[in-house]
């Protein structure tokens, strides 16, 4: 007995938007038969797309104002397998990058630590490019993830601005909620300070102001004898008779603008001995 046939008596169609990153889905039609299966496969332009097998299909960037449109081959045993194809749609336009949650910024926000941006959510993988805002003002020259806040931003909110960009969408942007105002920077030490010399009358103390950030800031010095200060206020000091059986140590101040200032005392040195005859 000779295979029957199969007719579509309504063409398939594609549904949805046709639009880069927008789920297309295809309808099969109507057929001469029930209880058939279908394959399908997507063209664009009236090229097969590789891979493209399924009854949904989501336009990727080379797909940018190409017409889709499906074939669907129906099939069912003791029939011959027909093929029907839709009518093409409209051109697929630009997808729309849309934010799902806003970008965020961590980090202490105070002069001299670095802030880090996240992207946030988006609805499309993308490439994301910052800018950092103070007040309403635009940052020159910040525009990566991390930022260094410095003096210029004592007492003001900061901000990032995040543009999402991909091929085939339309860029688009979100930007953080505000910090809190940019607060003094903390002096800190990678290296303290400390008192080089030998501890005899007549030998000179060196005080050495250690390793700090902002590596910039000013140094006051102050010695003490036994925890009491002296007067001698240079980085130096030659030990004199005064000094003699005593412990000596150095307090120093540093101070930075934008920053608060902060005193450190070093470790105590001596007892100073007497001087060699």
């Amino acid at each position: 007995m000779a295979p029957g046939l199969l007719k579509a008596t309504t063409k398939p169609s594609v549904s949805g938007v046709p639009m880069v990153g927008s789920k297309l889905a295809a309808q099969p039609g109507t057929w001469s038969k029930t209880g058939l299966s279908y394959d399908y496969q997507w063209y664009a332009d009236g090229k097969a797309v590789s891979g493209a097998t399924s009854s949904t299909y989501v336009p990727v960037a080379a797909d940018h104002m190409q017409h889709m449109s499906v074939k669907v081959t129906a099939s069912k045993r003791g029939y011959v397998t027909t093929a029907a194809e839709s009518a093409e749609s409209g051109p697929v336009v630009r997808g729309t990058l849309t934010n799902t949650a806003r970008p965020t910024v961590a980090g202490h926000v105070r002069v001299g630590s670095r802030l880090t941006a996240t992207p946030g959510s988006w609805s499309a993988s993308a490439d994301y490019h910052y800018q950092w805002y103070v007040g309403h003002d635009r940052i020159n020259g910040a525009t990566g993830r991390t930022f260094t806040l410095t003096r210029s931003q004592l007492g003001h909110t900061v901000y990032v601005h995040v543009a999402a960009t991909h091929d085939g969408y339309n860029s688009g942007t979100a930007h953080s909620t505000r910090t809190v105002d940019v607060a003094r920077g903390t002096i800190s030490f990678s290296r303290s300070p400390s008192i080089t010399g030998t501890t005899r009358v007549g030998s000179k103390l060196t005080a050495n102001p250690g390793t700090f950030t902002p590596s910039g800031a000013t140094v006051r010095y102050q010695w003490l004898r036994d925890g009491k200060a002296v007067s001698y206020t240079t980085a130096t000091h030659t030990l004199n008779e005064h000094d003699h059986h005593s412990r000596i140590s150095v307090r120093l101040t540093y101070s930075a603008s934008g920053y608060t200032t902060r005193t450190v005392t070093t470790d105590e040195v001596g007892p100073v001995r007497a001087s060699v005859s």
